[in-house]
């Protein structure tokens, strides 16, 4: 348990370092006249700040953006279950970007569709189709890296281990497969 823990400290401070502020990748973005795309992308990240990982990549190789930007932060509380009335906060990022908290319980069941249907329901994400949402997570290959002190070798490479045969994210997370696209991105940690 605690191989996890630190690997997923580690991880998490792999993915700040790399790590763009929301102002400033949405002004290169603005600079760039990226041509926007029709729907709404669903960009997932543990991160309540800065732009997630998945579509810092999108961006990157596509070069488009969709019309409509949802960063959905997961966050996991302290308590076994969250109350429905602190589960869902929007907070508009820019026009056409908005960050959805979205906050579980440790024994709660992650189901994002339903948490976002309920932003819409309550009124923070008007104009927004969560039938037909695109959903972007990032598929992290974790690498042990000598090159990063803090964590003996082998407590990595059995970290490395443990997360590729982690549950699928999109399966934990209950998003429809059909519906996800995964980013692929090489971690060191």
């Amino acid at each position: 348990m605690l191989t996890w823990r630190r690997g997923t400290r580690r991880l998490e401070a792999a993915r700040s370092d790399i790590g763009v502020p929301e102002a400033e990748f949405l002004a290169r973005v603005e600079a760039k006249h990226l041509p926007r795309i029709p729907g709404t992308g669903a960009f997932l990240t543990s991160s309540d700040d800065g732009m997630p990982l998945p579509l810092m990549n999108f961006v990157r190789h596509l070069q488009v953006l969709h019309e409509r930007v949802l960063l959905i932060t997961l966050q996991t509380l302290d308590v076994s279950h969250a109350f429905e009335t602190e589960r869902v906060e929007v907070v508009p990022v820019a026009p056409d970007v908005a960050r959805v908290l979205l906050r579980f319980g440790f024994m709660d069941t992650v189901h994002v569709p339903r948490a976002s249907q309920r932003a819409v329901a309550d009124g923070g994400l008007p104009g927004i189709d969560c039938d037909h949402l695109s959903y972007f997570i990032s598929h992290e290959t974790v690498i042990a890296s000598e090159k990063k002190p803090g964590m003996a070798a082998w407590r990595e490479e059995i970290f490395a281990l443990m997360q590729r045969n982690a549950e699928e994210t999109a399966s934990y997370l209950c998003v429809p497969a059909r519906r996800v696209t995964e980013v692929g991105a090489e971690m060191e940690v």
